[in-house]
């Protein structure tokens, strides 16, 4: 709760895990990840109506279309991860600097 209260005061989270509650930072950015999903999950759908309306079945097509449609969850995701494997490394030479004294 408290690292809740810490991001939604845009305080610094620095030594706080926020991993899995970036959507709780405020209700604008829960709403822009949920606008985002429902373009992905409406691209999906209006490719396989199509497709049921021509009688062609192509999941390659729909993949395209979901993978153009969700290219900023894809973004978001390398960014945090590359954030993360930062963390960790920054983490890991302090345990080995405190461990060897």
């Amino acid at each position: 709760m408290k690292t809740l209260k810490t991001m939604r005061k845009n305080m610094n989270t620095d030594h706080r895990c926020i991993r899995g509650l970036e959507h709780m930072r405020s209700p604008a950015h829960f709403e822009q990840i949920r606008i985002n999903a429902d373009c992905v999950y409406s691209g999906v759908l209006r490719e396989q109506q199509r497709q049921r309306m021509l009688g062609i079945h192509d999941p390659e097509e729909i993949e395209k279309i979901s993978a153009a449609a969700s290219l900023w969850a894809r973004n978001v995701a390398l960014e945090r991860g590359a954030v993360d494997e930062k963390s960790a490394h920054k983490q890991t030479a302090a345990y080995k600097w405190i461990s060897k004294e």
